[in-house]
């Protein structure tokens, strides 16, 4: 028997009789309460707000805002009554669906300077029905991910002419 079917053997022996425990068992962690409170203290505020290469000047705290604003909900039940709650993309009809910004709603944000809920509820780019289209979670997935790459408004996304449907 070699080395390491004679370790498989003792594993499995040790593993059977429960005298397997893990090196670090009954361990609370690497470094001491002390040494773990120096290092948040260290790291507190290095990556937060100006100092963070990806801050935007607090747009995500406005965006949630607008989001939970009775107007965006109208906007949102105005683009759905239009589509007639269909994608508009796929035509799916039984799944969740979302309204969807053509023109990218942070990049409306962005252009007209809008700091606060009150200068969003002036901003009629922002609540313009034809900004808006129906779409199904996949495609709207699918378009974000274009939005993102292309950053030009989801051109592909506005050659799609809105599908009619007879009911």
């Amino acid at each position: 028997m070699d080395y390491k079917e004679r370790q498989i053997k003792q594993w499995a022996t040790k593993r059977k009789n429960g005298t397997d425990v893990g090196w670090n068992k009954g361990q609370k962690g690497l470094c001491s309460d002390e040494t773990i409170r120096k290092m948040r203290k260290s790291a507190t505020g290095i990556h937060r707000k100006e100092a963070n290469g990806m801050w935007q000047g607090g747009i995500t705290l406005l965006g949630f805002q607008i989001r939970n604003s009775v107007r965006y909900s109208k906007w949102r039940s105005d683009i759905f009554s239009r589509d007639n709650y269909i994608c508009q993309k796929c035509g799916a009809t039984r799944c969740k669906i979302e309204a969807h910004h053509i023109k990218m709603f942070s990049l409306i944000i962005r252009e007209n300077a809008i700091k606060s809920l009150e200068g969003a509820e002036l901003c009629e780019e922002l609540w313009n029905i034809n900004n808006g289209i129906t779409l199904c979670k996949k495609c709207h997935k699918e378009e974000n991910g274009i939005q993102m790459k292309d950053n030009k408004y989801a051109i592909k996304l506005a050659q799609i002419t809105p599908l009619k449907y007879n009911r």
